[in-house]
């Protein structure tokens, strides 16, 4: 503000600027006023190397940055508010050149200071703290008019460290989600848990394999729009397993919080986040969705039909999910999805679980082969595939109807394919 408005905020907060203009009357009348004007800036610059000095010892906590560092942006942000208002108030003595001169010199040690802090978070909280911290430092100081763009671009170029530690940190979430999930069709038991799933993943409802109001499965595929939506009634088996909710959630939080910490109104806030939750989607989900697989496959151990198949599910589920996650992200921010071109948002669902729904698919074949090679086997070694005497000719053989015999095999296995895509379900036929 102005040169009064300021002296009243000082006098209403016990600041006494009488001796300032005691000065000022003296040097104009001994014309010496350029002698003050040094004086007062040589002072101040000795203050502030004793008092705006950097933390010595940069700690940064898991939960939390160090108070140390909300001290010191606060030691600095004082000094320069109170370095405003000596110019304000010193009649034309002190040129706002001078002023920001002296910010100059002060935003090149508080940039120093931030990136030292970035580099040592190793968790997203402290890096989400400090943005937070820095963000209404740079607004208080733009508005007494300083530039706080040297201390922005400090603290962006701490994004892609959040970035990584953002990655860091889903991944495990996700490969705890898929430890834990027992590859099992989950069960919707209650009227609430079916209205969060619809409400929170909308689309996901469509992937149901049986409810109690329906008798016949249906069918999973990459095209929503081709199977209308069914209506779930408790208790509700889905197509899915437990952790595919899970690795959905986990890639929202993903983009909400990255959302944020790039600023949503940011121009190119919309690519960014959409950028970075399809390659989130690619690398973290698809691949710890697929890992169990794979570490058994290279251990040489073979996959149960069962879990092959709704492993191949839940591929296929997210595929047909992504494409609505992204839409999501871009949703996140105001600079809206005009500036994103289409084809990004559709690339996950087309191309990002390709190699999880291949690996899944592989799986199954093989575990449907090795289990009909092994029927066929059994049946030579300890069965007379030959029907008994007494039976007609056309009655089948006492091992085609053996509870582990190829009847019963084709009986529970080939149904529960009709929860996978139609080419899928020729390809096993």
């Amino acid at each position: 503000g102005g040169g009064r408005s300021s002296k009243v905020a000082l006098e209403a907060a016990g600041v006494d600027m009488a001796p300032l203009y005691r000065n000022l009357h003296v040097h104009r009348s001994l014309d010496a006023i350029e002698d003050l004007r040094a004086h007062i800036r040589d002072s101040r610059r000795a203050q502030a190397a004793i008092d705006l000095a950097a933390p010595k010892d940069v700690t940064v906590g898991h939960d939390n940055i160090s108070g140390q560092l909300r001290q010191f942006l606060a030691r600095n942000l004082g000094f320069m508010v109170l370095e405003d208002t000596i110019r304000a108030c010193s009649q034309g003595l002190i040129p706002r050149s001078q002023t920001d001169a002296e910010w100059g010199l002060h935003a090149v040690q508080v940039s120093d200071t931030i990136a030292k802090y970035s580099n040592l978070a190793t968790t997203s909280p402290p890096l989400v703290q400090l943005r937070s911290l820095v963000s209404l430092f740079c607004a208080a100081l733009e508005t007494r008019g300083f530039n706080a763009r040297q201390v922005r671009d400090a603290l962006e170029g701490s994004r892609g460290r959040y970035l990584d530690i953002l990655e860091q940190e889903g991944r495990q979430e996700a490969a705890a989600a898929v430890r834990n999930d027992d590859l099992r069709p989950h069960v919707l038991r209650t009227p609430e848990e079916i209205r969060r799933l619809k409400a929170n993943f909308p689309g996901l409802e469509r992937h149901v394999f049986q409810s109690t109001n329906q008798n016949k499965s249906n069918t999973v595929s990459d095209d929503e729009s081709s199977s209308p939506t069914p209506v779930l009634t408790a208790p509700a088996t889905m197509a899915f397993s437990k952790s595919v909710v899970r690795l959905l959630q986990i890639s929202k939080d993903f983009a909400f919080d990255y959302a944020n910490f790039v600023g949503p109104s940011a121009p190119e806030a919309t690519g960014d986040v959409t950028f970075a939750l399809d390659n989130f989607l690619r690398n973290v989900v698809a691949e710890e969705l697929m890992r169990p697989l794979r570490e058994a496959r290279d251990a040489g151990q073979e996959w149960a039909i069962e879990q092959a198949l709704q492993l191949s599910v839940n591929a296929v589920v997210l595929s047909a999910q992504s494409g609505e996650v992204l839409r999501m992200g871009a949703d996140l921010c105001s600079s809206g999805s005009a500036s994103t071109d289409g084809r990004v948002l559709n690339r996950a669902s087309a191309a990002t679980f390709d190699r999880a729904r291949q690996d899944a698919e592989d799986a199954l074949f093989s575990a449907c082969s090795t289990k009909a090679t092994k029927s066929m086997d059994r049946g030579d070694a300890e069965f007379d595939w030959a029907p008994a005497p007494s039976k007609a000719v056309s009655a089948p053989s006492e091992y085609m109807l053996h509870k582990e015999g190829p009847a019963s095999f084709l009986r529970t296995t080939f149904p529960r394919l009709h929860v996978l895509d139609e080419p899928v379900r020729e390809a096993m036929h």
